[in-house]
């Protein structure tokens, strides 16, 4: 992947313009109730740190259907993950993301392959079993970075909320077809 197209690296997009670019890190919850996190090597020991799929983004760039969009190609290609329903969070806030840091919420992700060139390993962690998982990862020695605690907070928030709205949308769709 090149560092222009990922925004990583330096040139107009990159971290050298640090106040222009933010990132956007995605909760992705699966149909199975997993939520997926990555795993890669850090330090010179090599130690696994574990942390939300996360993208860099422009910090002007609108949170509207064209974000939505790139997000949800860069969560497929280079996560191997697939985003058909992507939802803004709250910004990140002290003690868990980076400042001016944005979450989303993927309720309806799904494993795939990852591109050829992705260097990110995806797990998928049963939701309910993610804040041990996560204590039993670290106490192995393993980074947890606090991102990920934020986005599984703000996740519990508004995954009710939607599937609540879905619910309601579905029935309304059922009982309307009834009424006719």
């Amino acid at each position: 992947m090149d560092a222009a197209r990922s925004g990583w690296g330096s040139g107009e997009r990159g971290w050298s313009l640090a106040g222009r670019v933010t990132t956007a890190f995605v909760v992705g919850i699966t149909g199975e109730g997993g939520v997926t996190l990555t795993e890669e090597p850090y330090g010179a020991q090599r130690r696994p740190l574990i942390s939300l799929p996360m993208l860099a983004v422009d910090r002007s760039a609108p949170v509207d259907g064209r974000l939505a969009g790139l997000l949800r190609a860069r969560f497929r290609d280079e996560f191997g993950c697939e985003a058909p329903e992507l939802i803004p969070m709250k910004s990140g806030f002290g003690g868990g993301g980076l400042p001016g840091s944005r979450f989303f919420l993927a309720p309806l992700a799904r494993r795939g392959r990852a591109s050829s060139q992705s260097l990110h390993v995806v797990r998928e962690v049963p939701l309910g079993e993610a804040r041990e998982h996560l204590a039993q990862r670290q106490r192995e020695g393993a980074r947890v970075e606090p991102h990920v605690r934020q986005g599984l907070l703000l996740a519990e928030e508004l995954f009710p909320r939607w599937a609540r709205e879905r619910l309601g949308r579905a029935l309304g769709a059922i009982g309307g077809r009834h009424n006719s």
